[in-house]
């Protein structure tokens, strides 16, 4: 469930770092936008299967600012890459804080 989101949003930070000093294309960030609000939506729907509550908190803060950031496009291209790749990391610490708990 959570990894095919970290695999989606690994990509596509990828492809907003190969754009470089280029305008980011809107079907780009609208993608990302939807990605991570599925992300959202799937974390809200299975919150308790969760351990650790402060993990997922974090996870959907930075989804939710990283949604901010797109929307209002207020990040440089390689910080908005980074911001994405800051919520595929904290998935992988969801991912593994679940498996650990199981």
């Amino acid at each position: 469930m959570l990894t095919a989101y970290s695999a989606r949003l690994d990509e596509i930070s990828l492809t907003v770092q190969r754009f470089g000093a280029q305008t980011l294309e809107l079907e780009l960030l609208d993608e990302l936008t939807v990605t991570v609000d599925e992300l959202l939506l799937t974390l809200d729907e299975r919150r308790r299967a969760f351990s650790d509550d402060t993990l997922v908190d974090e996870l959907i803060l930075d989804a939710r600012q990283l949604i901010g950031i797109v929307r209002r496009r207020s990040l440089p291209q390689e910080r908005l890459a980074g911001a994405t790749s800051d919520v595929v990391f904290k998935i992988g610490r969801v991912i593994h804080a679940y498996k650990q708990a199981a």
